[in-house]
This record gives structure tokens, sequence and C-alpha cells, in this order.
């Protein structure tokens, strides 16, 4: 009889008992010393076994229709040491191909499938609809527990947008960018589509200022200018098309708002970051390389606005 595991994917013999900071690629370790950092190298790890589910399971049917963004997305664009965790996964239907959430509503009894075809003892919650997006709840920590009393930052999900997120310009399609050697965990490479680098500035840029994303805004200020940085032969003319088509579908008091007057919000968003400690020390916790300027970083970000 196979064994029950954890993991859909990532070999459990490679994580229970294990020291996560060892199966850094070395070159990283470094950066990851710190005893404090072990619950978030296993989140990592359990991040990591969804992407590579939704990519596998259905012979790739999720891999064609979905695109990844957000933080995950974020680091196929910068260099790994000047990034941060990020636990979710985030996906878009891939609507510049043609596909729409119909096309990948079945994904929760797909990943119940798949995890009991994979043996594993990691429960998939009940979908979650709020607003415009699909939550599915992932049960590693319980499992972890269970097999080793492990501890993770949080509980990993997979989000789906439903409605008004339509993917702009051609995904990219890439190995997925992790600092975690693939080796230790019994995994190959994972080729993947994600949201191209100026629509994930303009993005993020436009995010700043939404006050539905208000919690986490400062992710996606460092976000950007992480992008920034890290990428010199930014295309500025799409950046602008994309932050264009978010600013001309967001609603104020029934009425919709323009590019200017969103980009006057952000600037706002960004100057109330600057007296908010909890968003600095949230921050501080989760980026790789420690020691960064917050308030520089919030007015580097209000400068990438006149670019905008």
């Amino acid at each position: 009889m196979t064994p029950v595991s954890v993991f859909f994917n990532i070999l459990d013999s490679a994580v229970i008992g294990t020291d996560p900071r060892d199966l850094v690629k070395s070159e990283y370790r470094r950066f990851f010393s710190d005893g404090e950092v072990v619950s978030k190298l296993f989140s990592e790890i359990c991040a990591l076994d969804m992407i590579y589910s939704i990519a596998r399971m259905r012979d790739g049917y999720y891999r064609d229709r979905l695109v990844l963004k957000g933080g995950m997305s974020v680091r196929n664009h910068v260099p790994l040491v000047d990034h941060r965790f990020s636990f979710d996964a985030d996906y878009d239907p891939n609507s510049y191909a043609g596909y729409s959430f119909g096309d990948v509503k079945e994904i929760r009894p797909d990943i119940v499938k798949y995890a009991n075809i994979r043996k594993s003892s990691t429960r998939v919650g009940r979908a979650r609809e709020v607003d415009r997006f699909h939550f599915i709840d992932f049960g590693y920590r319980e499992a972890l527990r269970s097999a080793g009393r492990i501890d993770i930052e949080e509980t990993p999900k997979v989000e789906l947008c439903k409605t008004g997120c339509r993917v702009q310009l051609e995904p990219v399609e890439d190995e997925m960018s992790t600092m975690m050697d693939l080796n230790f965990l019994g995994l190959s490479p994972l080729v993947i589509k994600h949201v191209a680098l100026e629509e994930q500035l303009a993005t993020k840029l436009f995010i700043v200022g939404d006050t539905r994303r208000g919690k986490r805004n400062h992710f996606d200020a460092y976000d950007a200018l992480r992008i920034v940085d890290d990428n010199p032969d930014i295309n500025w003319k799409k950046v602008r098309q994309v932050f264009e088509v978010l600013a001309g579908k967001k609603m104020v008091k029934g009425h919709i708002t323009s590019p200017r007057n969103h980009i006057a919000e952000c600037r706002h968003q960004l100057d109330v970051m600057r007296i908010n400690t909890g968003k600095k020390a949230q921050l501080a916790d989760v980026v790789f390389q420690k020691g960064f300027d917050f308030d520089k970083m919030a007015d580097r970000v209000k400068e990438l606005y006149d670019r905008v």
C-alpha cells in the first residue's frame, strides 16, 4: 500500500524532520540563517507544492488556462535576493488566449481528485467566494503538524480572479523562480505562465491606490520598486497603457475615476504608509535583505507615477 503523504508533488522525506534552511540553494543560505525564518521556509515549500499541482494536474489543463500573478510572479522578474516571501498562489484566467473563469471554475474538485491520486493527507478547503475572487485553502498546517509538529507562517491558498481581471499583455512563460533547491525536494524545474513585466508593474502601481487592497498595499509598493530597480529596459508606454485600462474600470461613488485622479490617490496612500509602523514591521518581516529604508521606498515609488 502506498503511504499517505503531506505533499502532492514534494517528497515528504526531504521535508519532514529536516531544517528547511538546509534545503535552500547554497547561494541564498546566508540570507536565511535566522531561526525565525524556519516557518516561512516551510510555507514557501507548501506554496511551491500548490503551484506545481495546478500546473501538473489534468495533464496541464490549468497550466494553459491560468496565469500566475502577484508576489509569486514578481519573483520571475527580479533577483530572488531582492524580493520577499509570498505564501499564496494568485491567478487570472488567461484571457489573452481567450479563456475565462468559466473554463477553470471546476478547479477545486479537480484539486481534490489530484490530492487523492497523489495519496496526500492535506485537505482542500471549501471554495470561498468573495466579491470578484474565488479562494481555495490548503490544509498543509494540520497535515504537517500531524506528520512532524512543523509550523508554517500562514494557511496557503489559491486565489482566482473571477471578473474584471483581464490579462492585457501576452503572458511570459519560463521557469518558476524559488530559493529552494529543487533537487532536495524531489522536483524538476517547472515552466509556467505568469504576468508580463510591464503588466505586473502597472498592476502593482495601480493597486497601491486601490483602497480595497489597503491592508497589503505596502507589499505592492515594494514589489513595484524592485521591478523598476532590476529592469532598466521597461517599456513605460506599455505600463501606461495597462495602467489606464485598470484606472478606467475603477468606480468611485458610482463614477469612473480618471488615471490622474487615481495617481493622486496612490501618492496619498504612500504618504499614509509612511506613518504606519505596523506596515513597516510587516514588510521588514518578509523581505529577504534586511535593513531597507521604508520611508525612502515610499518616496521613490511616488516618483514613479511621473512616468505613468
